[in-house]
C-alpha cells in the first residue's frame, strides 16, 4: 500500500498529536501520584508552627528531649516513617519536642548542613542532657517508642 505526501503528512500529524496526548497524560498521572504522596506526608505531628531551626535552638537551651525528623514528603522511605512517626509520637508530644525538618523547604537548610544531614529519612535523638543518638533510615514503630522512652529517663 503506497500513501500520497498529503496522507502521509496526515499521518506524521496524527502520530505527533498521539505522541502529545500520550506524554501529557503521562505527566498528569506522575502530578497527581505525588500529590497524593504529598499530601499524605503533610499529616506529620508538628507541636508548634516556629521554624524548625529556631525551634531547635530553643528545645536545647530548655534542655528538652528532642527527636529532629529529616525528611522530604516524597521519597517512599520518609513517607513510610512519616507514616510512623505520625502513628507514635501523639504519645509522646507532652514530654519531647519534635523538629520536623523538611529538606524541600528552604529555610530548613543552615540547619541540615548544622545537623550534617547526608540522608533521608534521618532521626536524631536528644536526651535531657544533650546526648545525641542518630537514625538513618526506617525505624520501625516498636524501635521509635523505644527511643522515645529512653531519652525521657
Amino acid at each position: 500500500m503506497t500513501f500520497s505526501k498529503t496522507q502521509k503528512t496526515i499521518l506524521s500529524m496524527l502520530i505527533v498529536m498521539i505522541l502529545v496526548i500520550a506524554s501529557v497524560g503521562m505527566i498528569m498521572v506522575k502530578n497527581f501520584i505525588q500529590t497524593n504522596q504529598t499530601d499524605r506526608a503533610k499529616n506529620i505531628v508538628s507541636n508548634t508552627n516556629e521554624r524548625p531551626s529556631d525551634l531547635y535552638k530553643q528545645a536545647i537551651i530548655n534542655g528538652n528531649p528532642i527527636m529532629v525528623f529529616v525528611h522530604s514528603n516524597d521519597c517512599d522511605p520518609c513517607i513510610e516513617m512519616i507514616n510512623i512517626v505520625n502513628e507514635t509520637y501523639p504519645k509522646f508530644q507532652e514530654e519531647i519536642v519534635l523538629i520536623d525538618v523538611n529538606v524541600y523547604d528552604d529555610h530548613n537548610q543552615g540547619l541540615i548542613s548544622q545537623l550534617r544531614i547526608n540522608y533521608i529519612p534521618t532521626l536524631l535523638f536528644y536526651n535531657r542532657s544533650g546526648e545525641e543518638m542518630t537514625h538513618v533510615g526506617v525505624m520501625e514503630s516498636k524501635d521509635l517508642r523505644e527511643k522515645l522512652s529512653q531519652i525521657i529517663h
